[in-house]
């Protein structure tokens, strides 16, 4: 029925929702990791 294909297309952009937001989560973890780095390295420079 036109009701199940609406439900299984619903599904279907959610586990994409799902997938895009599994991969923006590992992006801002490289990133935060990346930001300590840059601190990091900032504040040792800076204690010279």
């Amino acid at each position: 029925s036109e009701n199940l294909r609406h439900i299984k297309r619903l599904e279907l952009k959610v586990a994409a929702l799902q997938t895009l937001l599994d991969v923006a989560r590992e992006q801002a973890k490289t990133y935060k990791a990346e930001a300590e780095r840059l601190r990091d390295y900032v504040k040792k420079e800076l204690s010279k």
